[in-house]
């Protein structure tokens, strides 16, 4: 099954991916960790990619198409592709189509995280994470904070903070760039009758189980 997790920056995507990843051996496909990948790699695409990503905009399509295609092609083959960030504007969700239907497979559900503009905020002001072990904390859930403030509880490494978390980019993420390219996803999937909303605002876990719940009626 190829799945797409939707929501607002904040809105939990990341965690959820990491409990789904487990439950059904699928691979996770977050925007953020190819990027860097990408950046790594220093190709002229990645670097470029990279300098949009981290400064809190959207990559533009002309640069993000390409870039993750050849990443996700052999993901989707298999159908276990988890996607956490791709597609996320229209372009990239028409383009992703054809890609499904040239390699004979679809994408077979949408999840959509419904949380407040506040509610993300207050999770994102208060997120780090650990850049050797990739795992994201947060204080507003004693379910996914660190032991020792500041370190990870895995490598014992030190937790960074996001740039794109400032209180600014936050606003101009969910106010302009968010409604402007990622919402009007929500009536593209809505209309292919693949689009199932989750309520967001729960613990992780309580949220794990509503998608697993909406997941087993499709299979």
């Amino acid at each position: 099954m190829n799945i797409l997790l939707l929501g607002k920056p904040g809105s939990g995507k990341g965690t959820q991916s990491g409990l789904l990843v487990k439950r059904f051996k699928m691979v996770h496909v977050s925007t953020g960790d190819m990027l860097r990948q990408a950046k790594e790699r220093s190709t002229r695409l990645g670097l470029a990619a990279y300098k949009y990503w981290w400064d809190g905009g959207y990559v533009p399509d002309d640069i993000m198409i390409p870039l993750m295609e050849e990443q996700i092609t052999p993901i989707l083959k298999q159908e276990k592709y988890l996607g956490d960030g791709y597609p996320r504007t229209m372009p990239q969700a028409e383009t992703f189509d054809v890609l499904t239907r040239r390699l004979g497979t679809r994408l077979h559900a949408v999840i959509l995280l419904r949380v407040s503009d506040d509610f993300c905020r207050d999770r994102l002001m208060s997120r780090s994470y650990c850049s050797r072990c990739k795992i994201n904390y947060n204080t507003t859930s004693p379910l996914f904070t660190e032991q020792m403030e500041g370190i990870c509880n895995r490598c014992r490494g030190p937790l960074e903070k996001r740039v794109d978390d400032a209180p600014d980019r936050i606003d101009y993420r969910l106010k302009d760039v968010y409604v402007k390219l990622v919402m009007p996803l929500y009536q593209y999937y809505r209309d292919r009758d693949i689009l199932h909303e989750v309520d967001g605002d729960p613990d992780p876990y309580t949220v794990n189980d509503s998608i697993i719940r909406k997941l087993r009626k499709i299979t």
